[in-house]
């Protein structure tokens, strides 16, 4: 198995410029067992926690630590040097990387040298197509080692590992070095000139991107100016002259907006009902998805629609998320009634390519009731536990149906009994709603009535009384059209 290092400086207070010209050192990118044995990330003169800081920056130029030379040579380690990367084509290459992929450089970084064993086994960070969309771009590789392992079937393979590239490690320190300058225009209509304060938000969240997106949603409204100690629950006296809207980011998508008056969110008044609602009407016509607000809540929560992204050879179509139902059931009827007969229960936050039987890793967070229209009057609905549809006999969540399914009773509905197979509750509407609950396919009886339900084929009888079923007869009728 081959080990690889990069030469990296350490520094302490008390340093000399003599003594830093010699403190460029050897960092292992994996392990190093047997009779020396380093962890990755250490030097090979000493473990990292004997440092008082090793940076993590690579250097150019060759090490200049003689322990870690010598070692280097006594034990094959391959030295990689960021000398090779050419600036002007890791430039062009930083500022085409889409968002995703400049999350996922920096732990591809992190991780070192990691084994490919398959999606499961991935660094925390790191998703298969970015890593893949990386390796295109020449930010990473993948390498066969000198190591095997014996897969399910008994076969010896060759094990391979993934770690970054010179050109990925340029890329990488020229993002965070702020030269590629493709976030700054908005960044810098949230940040004072000072970088002290911000327009909306506090300056640690301005760069959000829900935080972002729900500013130009907002455009043209009061913001409040913001610093990062003011605390809107108990303001000073300088910073009782704020007033507007402050956002907050709450997850990934999502951001919860506060209207603050006096440089206060106003604890112990009712809230400022006026500004909420014009918030809240405000992100609806952009698209966002805000939560009911109570009558004494003073705060709008709302998620912002996914942005589509694009992938080689890959159409992704998106309606945005609904609570309780997907997107393109959430305005059925019968779906809105089923929601409101469940009104306290927890919804799950669903998107119409949702797979209740096999989610993704981050559909995986989702939990609660999800309605369908089944047909008239009826309607379908499943309990998700980590994103996936349980049945009636799984334990512990199981018996989230039966609640379910008592709810609708409790509420008039007509409920099938459930099963320990069962996969979801069906319930039909009252009869006091006006509509006819749905039937299956082999039923062709009405059950209140106990009468054959049809059109004549051919001529009718001469009266429009219900025809007698005993004795059959073929001048009744025996073929009805369904």
């Amino acid at each position: 198995m081959e080990i690889t290092g990069r030469v990296r400086q350490s520094s302490h207070p008390r340093q000399s410029t003599e003594q830093a010209q010699h403190a460029r050192h050897i960092v292992l990118d994996a392990p190093l067992t047997g009779r020396l044995y380093r962890e990755t990330g250490d030097a090979l003169c000493r473990p990292a926690v004997d440092f008082y800081e090793l940076e993590r920056t690579d250097l150019e130029g060759d090490a200049t630590c003689k322990k870690c030379v010598e070692r280097a040579a006594r034990y094959g380690i391959r030295v990689i040097t960021t000398g090779a990367a050419d600036t002007a084509e890791a430039e062009k290459i930083a500022a085409s990387l889409t968002p995703k992929m400049r999350e996922v450089l920096p732990a591809v970084v992190a991780a070192g040298a990691f084994r490919d064993n398959g999606l499961a086994a991935l660094p925390y960070g790191v998703t298969y197509p970015s890593l893949q969309a990386l390796i295109r771009r020449g930010l990473a590789e993948k390498y066969e080692t000198d190591e095997t392992r014996t897969d399910f079937t008994g076969e010896v393979i060759t094990v391979h590992r993934y770690r970054a590239t010179d050109k990925g490690l340029a890329v990488l320190d020229l993002i965070t070095s702020a030269t590629v300058e493709d976030t700054a225009g908005a960044e810098q209509d949230a940040v004072g000139e000072d970088a002290r304060t911000a327009h909306g938000s506090t300056p640690s969240d301005a760069a959000h991107p829900a935080v972002i997106a729900a500013r130009e949603a907002l455009d043209g409204l009061d913001a409040a100016t913001m610093t990062d100690h003011h605390d809107p629950s108990d303001p000073t006296e300088d910073e009782r002259d704020v007033h507007g809207y402050l956002i907050e980011p709450r997850t990934p998508n999502g951001v919860r907006i506060h209207w603050l008056e006096d440089g206060s969110i106003g604890r112990f008044r009712l809230p400022n009902d006026a500004a909420l609602d014009q918030l809240t009407d405000r992100l609806t016509k952009a698209g966002w998805t805000v939560k009911p607000r109570g009558f004494t809540c003073r705060v709008v929560v709302a998620e912002r629609p996914t942005q589509q992204r694009v992938v080689e050879g890959v159409v992704v179509e998106h309606a945005g998320t609904a609570e309780g139902s997907t997107p393109a059931d959430a305005a059925h009827p019968d779906v809105a009634a089923a929601r409101e007969a469940l009104k306290g229960l927890a919804a799950a936050m669903m998107t119409d390519h949702h797979d209740v039987n096999e989610p993704t890793e981050d559909e995986q967070r989702v939990r609660g009731y999800v309605v369908a229209p089944r047909g008239p009057g009826s309607v379908r609905v499943v309990w998700l536990e980590g994103g996936r549809a349980v049945r009636r006999g799984e334990r512990p969540h199981g018996h989230a149906l039966a609640g379910l399914a008592d709810r609708f009773a409790r509420r008039g509905w007509s409920v099938r009994p459930l099963l320990d197979s069962s996969p979801c509750v069906i319930a039909e509407r009252p009869a006091e709603h006006g509509t006819t609950p749905a039937a299956p396919d082999d039923e062709l009886l009405d059950n209140a009535e106990q009468t054959w339900r049809g059109a004549w084929i051919g001529a009718a009888p001469a009266d429009d009384a219900l025809f007698d079923l005993d004795p059959a007869d073929a001048e009744q009728g025996a073929l009805f059209a369904r």
